[in-house]
């Protein structure tokens, strides 16, 4: 996250805005959170959602810091936000951070995966939704990602 250009605008927004919230969607160990922390942005407006929970576990682990950043990582599906970790940021989210995820899905996946985004995202001007996905200009037969156990293909 900290080599997008965007990086440092937003960085000063999460310091001076007191109400804006940013969330990383497929976060894994959260290392990108822990990094706008050490460059001074206030944990308390960071949130970062994973599917797997283990994953979450693993970053307590390798960073040592479970009571420090625990309640800033959710176990959350942006296909089921009501179920999950997600249902009480819906709405309340400013900056949306989404890399390396959206292209995981075929097209139609990725459709409902973009409603979620953008029903996470406070209604109102001004909000930002940044990442870097794969994509091509000729689709191509690929692996179900999202579930490991389904060997149905994908398009991307």
């Amino acid at each position: 996250m900290s080599r997008f250009p965007e990086y440092a605008s937003i960085l000063e927004r999460l310091k001076l805005n007191e109400d804006d919230i940013l969330l990383y969607l497929g976060c894994c160990f959260g290392q990108d959170l822990r990094k706008l922390v050490f460059d001074g942005a206030p944990l308390e407006k960071l949130y970062g959602a994973e599917l797997r929970p283990e994953f979450i576990e693993l970053s307590y682990e390798l960073f040592h810091d479970a009571e420090k950043i625990k309640p800033r990582l959710v176990v959350g599906d942006i296909f089921d936000i009501p179920n999950t970790g997600l249902a009480s940021l819906a709405g309340r989210v400013d900056i949306l951070y989404a890399s390396a995820f959206i292209h995981l899905f075929d097209w139609d996946g990725q459709v409902a995966c973009c409603v979620g985004i953008v029903n996470m995202l406070k209604p109102k001007k001004g909000s930002i939704v940044f990442g870097r996905q794969a994509g091509r200009s000729k689709a191509i037969r690929t692996r179900n990602l999202r579930n490991h156990d389904d060997n149905r293909m994908i398009y991307m």
